[in-house]
């Protein structure tokens, strides 16, 4: 083979340089590259990975803390004993029996709850499109709002939170009077059947409330509460503003002279320049709540079974047939979290129980 000259050598050189220029990078500079990149992309994919694990370990122990609270609140109100028998997540919203009264929706493990938000979430979303399209109402006074939660059965002797707003185009500072009317009909009459009804106001320039008595008569500060059928807590109900709308949280009691009724809850409003609205309808209520269906005494020798499932997150109950303790248990995401059960530092260091469908590793319960 011929040797090159060195003219030949370094046009070779320049040709290579050039051609470099012209088609990029050399194979092993690519896969150099490529190297860095998967790992710097696996580190992020790690933290980003870990940290919504942790949120949705988080997550399961502030539900299970409020499961325990409202238990405890059950115990007390029925007696000194808790909800009897095992259930888990897996059945539904209110998936432990009679715990209801204490939760509009029982609490379920976020992976359970996932699905459901995506489509709640969607749907809010074409709904809010949707609205976007409509023509925007303008309003020349006030406007009371539908808005009005609250719990959907009451008993007796219990005091209960309804949270209802009202709307002013010209201000909230500009509403007058704002009502809320607990009866079948838009109208106070405590005489008709069935029985009961429960009418109470904000002035709202004086800032104080007023309640009907059984004869009609408003009653003020230091002159009563109440009727026959209901009471206002005047010390927690409070009220505040913002924009336009008024936001008043009315606690009320209720007592056993009301008939057992299916009854709704009104809202209405005055403003400075004219005169009350109609009533508006709200939520429904029922006056009592229903009796609860009684739950089925399992044996001693033989406690329900937990539905089988084997992997998957929810979470469980358990408790005996008489009630005496209870047990709520879930599966923590990361195994090494130092409240799980089987970590020194855990609170909770129970057992799992025996037939528990999933590998539980997280406790809160009645005993230690």
């Amino acid at each position: 083979m011929r040797r090159l000259t060195p003219l030949e050598e370094r046009l070779n050189r320049r040709l290579s340089i050039l051609n470099r220029k012209l088609f990029g990078f050399t194979l092993i500079e690519l896969l150099i590259v490529i190297a860095i990149l998967g790992i710097i992309g696996s580190v992020v994919t790690f933290g980003v990975v870990n940290g919504t694990i942790k949120a949705r370990d988080g997550t399961r122990k502030a539900n299970l803390a409020q499961i325990a609270n409202a238990l405890e609140q059950y115990y007390t109100d029925k007696g000194f004993h808790y909800i009897s028998g095992n259930y888990t997540s897996q059945t539904g919203d209110n998936w432990i029996p009679n715990l209801n009264p204490y939760f509009r929706t029982i609490p379920r493990d976020p992976k359970q709850a996932a699905s459901g938000v995506f489509i709640a979430d969607l749907r809010s979303r074409f709904l809010g499109i949707l609205k976007n399209l409509e023509p925007k109402p303008v309003y020349a006074v006030i406007l009371v709002s539908g808005t009005v939660t609250g719990p959907a059965c009451v008993n007796y002797g219990t005091k209960y939170r309804f949270t209802a707003t009202y709307e002013d185009s010209a201000g909230y500072s500009d509403i007058l009077y704002a009502y809320i009317l607990i009866n079948s009909t838009n109208t106070y009459d405590v005489t008709a059947a069935p029985q009961g009804a429960f009418l109470a106001v904000l002035n709202n320039d004086i800032q104080d409330f007023g309640v009907k008595d059984d004869s009609g008569t408003w009653l003020w500060s230091g002159n009563g509460n109440g009727n026959s059928y209901a009471d206002l807590d005047r010390v927690t109900t409070s009220f505040s503003g913002s924009g336009t709308t008024l936001t008043i949280n009315w606690d009320i009691t209720f007592k056993g002279a009301w008939q057992s009724e299916s009854a709704q809850v009104w809202t209405r409003a005055a403003d400075h320049s004219a005169g009350p609205t109609t009533y508006g309808a709200g939520q429904a209520l029922t006056i009592p709540c229903p009796a609860a269906t009684p739950t089925p005494t399992p044996s001693p020798t033989t406690p329900p079974e937990l539905p089988p499932s084997g992997s998957g997150y929810f979470y469980a109950y358990y408790s005996d047939p008489v009630g005496s303790y209870y047990e709520l248990w879930a599966k923590l995401e990361d195994p090494t979290d130092p409240q799980a059960n089987t970590s020194s530092t855990a609170k909770c260091k129970l057992s799992v129980p025996n037939g528990a469908p999933i590998a539980f590793n997280y406790c809160v319960a009645s005993h230690k």
